[in-house]
């Protein structure tokens, strides 16, 4: 059976109902490095154009297996070994409202991070894994250098599937980095994370999407509001131009510091 045969039967079957994004993701579950039924989770909100009569699922879900498949996978080099067999301990207050999930996801499901606490990388049968440590969790993230990787992450029983993609490179500084794209598939959000050794320490530097500059945008208009103006004076202290800015890209934006654990 073709690839194309096989989207075909499973959008005719009447067992169980396949959307238009899931018939083409499923066939190309295999190519992608998922299972047949990660493939189907992944696809269930992209029917019936995203559920709002836009785009059809077929084309979705084609230029996610595109994204998926169109760069060949790499294994680590001589790059990583500077983060391996070595792990850092957060020596920051900030990191107490630090964490792995996305802020807007966090808020819009009233599930937020109790901090992280410590970072380390390690290889996995050549593929480098992200070990991120919050006070109430530990995530293991596996990175694709080259392609990404899918994989499931529990956020006190809140799960998403997450498409991580990482490269070793240097900074203007000559420091070895390590920056992750952090995509959270069923939403629009995405979370990068920039790991700078510096020395015997590391700087973590987190962003996200929608981030800083889309938050900002609103609090400035908040801030030009009669109704609002008072509710963003109590809530974030100030509504001058840049403190917002400021304020902003201090949550949205952090650089933590991590210790070195012996």
């Amino acid at each position: 059976m073709t690839h194309l045969e096989k989207a075909r039967a499973l959008r005719a079957c009447t067992a169980k109902h396949f959307n238009c994004c899931q018939s083409v993701l499923v066939t190309f579950a295999k190519e992608m490095g998922l299972t047949e039924e990660q493939a189907c989770d992944l696809g269930a909100n992209f029917g019936s154009g995203m559920r709002c009569g836009s785009v059809c699922g077929a084309l979705t879900g084609a230029l996610m297996v595109l994204g998926m498949t169109h760069y060949p996978p790499e294994e680590a080099d001589s790059r990583a070994e500077p983060f391996l067999g070595r792990s850092f301990a957060a020596a920051d207050p900030r990191a107490a409202s630090t964490g792995l999930l996305p802020l807007a996801l966090q808020a819009l499901g009233n599930n937020y991070t109790r901090g992280v606490t410590s970072v380390a990388v390690s290889l996995k049968g050549g593929t480098p894994e992200l070990v991120y440590r919050e006070r109430d969790a530990l995530h293991r993230v596996p990175v694709g250098l080259g392609r990404p990787l899918v994989s499931q992450l529990d956020f006190r029983g809140n799960v998403y599937h997450a498409a991580a993609l990482g490269r070793f490179t240097h900074d203007e500084e000559e420091r070895p980095v390590f920056y992750i794209r952090l995509a959270f598939i069923e939403t629009p959000c995405v979370r990068i994370l920039k790991l700078v050794l510096d020395g015997e320490d590391l700087l973590l530097r987190q962003s996200e999407t929608p981030g800083e500059p889309y938050v900002f945008g609103k609090l400035r208009a908040a801030a030009q509001s009669p109704l609002y103006r008072p509710l963003l004076l109590l809530a974030a202290g100030g509504t001058e131009e840049d403190y917002l800015r400021y304020k902003t890209r201090q949550v949205l934006s952090p650089e933590i510091l991590f210790r070195a654990e012996t």
